[in-house]
């Protein structure tokens, strides 16, 4: 038996060994991308973690969030910072056919709120999407809105952003009756883009950093687990949260229906 066939053996062994103990291991291989670690793992060991990678061996993995339908390309990862590079086919494809339906989503539906982690995606644009009722409307809401950028490509609505800058435009927007705050990820790099060509600036690749809570820390670092149970933050004994059935979730694309999707962004 040649020293490579051994050493797989021996991994082989060691991961037997963790499972039967109910040890989950401090960091899990995903391929040629090297390390992933809490709150992510990969399906050799779902329930340590709190998202799965997919197909840690193909040249590009998935990862899916906690939304059944939605699956992130996993392009690399940090174990330093604990976060991701993700592309969103998705959504790429509406930036580039400028579908107007990319401003009717609601935004945070999947990179849902769980008590254990929030996320802080990078880099990102606050835009404000503004109803189009009467000129002397749209003249007060140019006036509020003043110095920023607008897209006025889409029948019924107004778009005010700035970029690459977020501070000029006031958080208090979504306080206009008629506006609503929308989130998207944007290119890192201004270069010869042209800021008031919005679609040129909206990107499908960003990054999602991980930030576990105070209470979660807690909880592994007396050797336990952290879940969720779809309301609230759970700290499970190690070998209970590994004994638990393993039920991945059934992933699907998401259909080509911009009006049934959702897709979303935490931003800070």
């Amino acid at each position: 038996m040649g020293i490579p066939s051994i050493l797989s053996l021996f991994l082989l062994l060691h991961l037997l060994f963790l499972h039967s103990f109910g040890k989950c291991p401090e960091s899990f291989d995903c391929g040629t991308h090297g390390q992933i670690r809490f709150p992510l793992s990969n399906t050799t060991f779902p329930q340590c973690g709190l998202f799965t990678v997919q197909n840690c061996t193909d040249p590009v993995p998935k990862l899916n969030l906690g939304t059944p339908e939605v699956l992130y390309d996993l392009n690399s990862t940090n174990v330093q910072q604990n976060s991701v590079r993700v592309n969103d086919r998705y959504l790429g494809n509406l930036i580039r056919t400028k579908v107007c339906d990319i401003f009717s989503f609601y935004l945070n539906g999947t990179l849902p709120v769980r008590p254990p982690i929030s996320f802080t995606i990078s880099p990102g644009i606050t835009l404000f999407k503004c109803i189009t009722i009467s000129p002397e409307l749209d003249k007060q809401q140019d006036r509020y809105f003043h110095g920023n950028d607008s897209y006025r490509g889409c029948s019924g609505y107004t778009v005010y952003y700035k970029y690459p800058h977020h501070y000029p435009v006031r958080s208090n927007g979504s306080s206009l009756p008629n506006c609503s705050v929308i989130e998207l990820p944007v290119v890192s790099e201004r270069g010869n883009r042209n800021a008031s060509d919005l679609f040129s600036v909206l990107a499908s690749e960003f990054s999602i950093e991980f930030h576990v809570s105070d209470a979660c820390r807690e909880c592994r670092r007396k050797g336990g687990q952290c879940a969720y149970d779809g309301q609230d933050f759970l700290c499970k004994k190690e070998k209970e949260a590994i004994d638990a059935p393993s039920q991945p979730p059934t992933v699907v694309h998401r259909q080509e229906n911009p009006s049934n999707s959702r897709f979303g962004f935490v931003l800070v």
